[in-house]
């Protein structure tokens, strides 16, 4: 292709080359035409003056004498046109005649004059040669002009014929390289189909379960992927996730061998019961799954209860969960879905397996991410973008301001929710230990101005204390790098977690040992908070804002909120209510504090909320509200 576009361009621009040099040949030949066509009509007018000239001599007579003047005007105009038309030899020539010869004839006209006014002539007569004197000169330059002008039409032509020479081998080579390309483009075509027959199939192995010759995990996040694309018309379509039950038991009792025969039986059961349309898959070790378009709600559930019972009749002692999630109207995103699918395959398991069940959303439903929030969050661990923040934590008697706690907020480009939402999806993937320590780490680079005299509560997730890279030693090391002593510091667990309250009561008691002060955050809020107060000698009880909102109501808040009061009155911890955000909280906390009559000492010592100070940057507390009533 180089080599046809070298031969066009080639081409062009000898074309170019020949009209211009074709155009300049021609213009010098025309100058060449005109100018001999000039010396041939002085020649003539010459020639005709000498002739006039010979006429008068043999007979005088005015009209003869008109006639020769008549012709040497006629002589002296030719001789302008040739130098009008000429070139500068050309123009030399003629001013020489009109300089030297031509005067001489004049005194000729002169002499005429003379002879027929009868005036006397003095003048010398000029030579009877001055005609053919003139005419041999314009002889001379003429041969030298047609000359000229046959050699340039001969070079002309010869000029034609290299063109013509050139124009066959510019097209010969042309052709050439043509069939060339023709050929090249028919090898590469037919090497493209045999490369594209190749990634074909190794697209289909790669996208095919060896076992089971159904689609494997990449394909069916590619299925997934597609239909959830904006250019794909399916409007319904859904999720089923299956799992083998107790898998692991088939293996252990009767070997891999029958473990391999049972999923691909279930695969055949699989691939016998789904619709038309349906497109079944291995995503893992004993885990399938199904996509199913274009169906409804009731059917999708109607056909994977009828391959479970199937699984059951015929591979009995063998089993399946499945877990359903359905779409309709495209107002939900893949991602969501698969998540909808799994959530309902846990359940599943968790009510006795051998179950199917169909996702349905409730308020106590996990939370499901959209993939945008995922995306965001591993942007977030890889760039930092962290700002800590800082709420002030009262002491109810005398009233002052003993810590801050410091808080976490992502950027706002990150469209999170919040710290909450982060953790939450730092968990899916295993980063919430990661996230855990960016924030802390910004914690400790914005807190160098706190107010040495008092104390900085930093939230530590129980996931961190549960991770391979968990060092008590390790989180010291961080605290005193950054200025901080850890008699200085209190951190926080939260009692609203899944990980075992042994584990995190382990990891507490260690950091205690560094010298760290533990606070048990959230209580009240979780289910492992009575369980995590029997294993861990806390030294605060953060109580979440829902129990003293619910003590204010009376009823049964109230003896919960006096039970973990008395536990902390027990084991010597101070209480710091959360979440005071209105007047009538606060004053219901006071009244708290404060007991009742016949007892003495304080229930809560510690206090937090918007009321009584803002998240921000610095730790000024001048703009901080006052505490009224006997507390203060």
């Amino acid at each position: 292709a180089i080599g046809l576009l070298a031969v066009f361009g080639g081409l062009a621009a000898f074309e170019i080359t020949d009209r211009r040099q074709s155009a300049e040949t021609v213009r010098s030949v025309r100058q060449s035409e005109h100018v001999r066509d000039a010396y041939a009509d002085v020649k003539f007018e010459i020639t005709e003056t000498g002739s006039a000239g010979s006429l008068y001599v043999l007979g005088l007579s005015p009209e003869r004498r008109l006639a020769f003047d008549k012709q040497l005007a006629a002589a002296r105009a030719a001789l302008d046109s040739l130098a009008a038309v000429g070139g500068p030899e050309d123009v030399r020539l003629v001013g020489s005649i009109l300089s030297d010869l031509i005067p001489q004839v004049e005194v000729v006209q002169r002499f005429f004059k003379s002879l027929e006014s009868g005036d006397p002539f003095s003048e010398t007569l000029p030579d009877a040669n001055v005609i053919p004197q003139i005419n041999a000169l314009l002889t001379t330059a003429q041969a030298q002009h047609a000359t000229t002008a046959d050699a340039l039409f001969d070079n002309y032509v010869n000029w034609q014929g290299t063109r013509l020479q050139v124009a066959a081998v510019s097209f010969s080579l042309g052709f050439v390289l043509v069939l060339s390309l023709i050929v090249t483009s028919l090898m590469f075509s037919r090497r493209e189909a045999q490369s594209q027959g190749e990634m074909r199939r190794w697209r289909r192995v790669a996208l095919a379960d060896g076992l089971t010759d159904l689609g494997n995990r990449r394909a069916f996040e590619e299925r997934i992927a597609h239909l959830a694309g904006p250019e794909v018309g399916v409007e319904t379509f859904a999720i089923a996730m299956i799992d083998v039950d107790e898998f692991k038991i088939v293996n252990d009792t009767w070997g891999h061998a029958r473990g391999d025969q049972t999923l691909r039986a279930i695969a055949a059961e699989l691939k016998a019961c789904l619709p038309s349309g349906a497109i079944p898959f291995r995503v893992g070790g004993d885990e399938f799954s199904a996509v199913l378009t274009g169906v409804d709600q009731s059917m999708v559930v109607e056909v994977m209860e009828d391959l479970r019972r199937r699984v059951e009749e015929t591979l009995a002692p063998v089993t399946i969960s499945i877990g359903i999630a359905t779409v309709k109207g495209r107002q939900i995103e893949a991602a969501l879905l698969r998540q909808q699918a799994d959530a309902a395959l846990y359940e599943a398991k968790l009510r006795g397996r051998n179950l199917s069940i169909l996702y349905r959303f409730s308020p106590e439903s996990a939370p499901m991410f959209p993939a945008a929030k995922l995306q965001a969050v591993r942007h977030l661990l890889a760039e930092g973008l962290v700002k800590a923040v800082f709420q002030p934590i009262w002491q109810i008697a005398p009233r002052r301001i003993i810590g801050y706690e410091a808080l976490a907020r992502p950027d706002a480009s990150y469209e999170l929710e919040g710290p909450q939402e982060a953790f939450e999806i730092a968990e899916r993937f295993g980063r919430s230990a990661d996230l855990d320590r960016l924030c802390r780490e910004n914690a400790l680079a914005a807190a160098n101005d706190i107010p040495r005299d008092t104390l900085l509560f930093v939230n530590v997730s129980p996931y961190t204390l549960t991770h391979s890279t968990f060092s008590a030693a390790h989180i010291r090391e961080e605290f005193v790098s950054a200025g901080f002593e850890p008699s200085q510091v209190v951190l926080e667990i939260t009692e609203r977690s899944t990980v075992a309250p042994e584990v995190v009561g382990e990891a507490a008691r260690q950091l205690r040992k560094e010298g760290f002060a533990i606070a048990l955050d959230d209580v009240g809020s979780g289910n492992n908070g009575i369980e995590m107060l029997r294993r861990v000698p806390f030294d605060y009880l953060k109580v979440d804002r829902s129990i003293v909102m619910a003590a204010g109501e009376g009823g049964e808040g109230r003896p919960a909120m006096m039970a973990i009061l008395a536990f902390a009155r027990e084991s010597g911890a101070k209480v710091l209510a959360e979440g005071v955000e209105t007047e009538d909280c606060l004053t219901l906390v006071q009244d708290i504090a404060r007991g009742s009559a016949h007892r003495e000492g304080e229930f809560i010592q510690l206090v937090q909320g918007f009321l009584l100070g803002m998240p921000a940057e610095g730790f000024a507390a001048s703009a901080l509200p006052v505490l009224e009533g006997n507390a203060a």
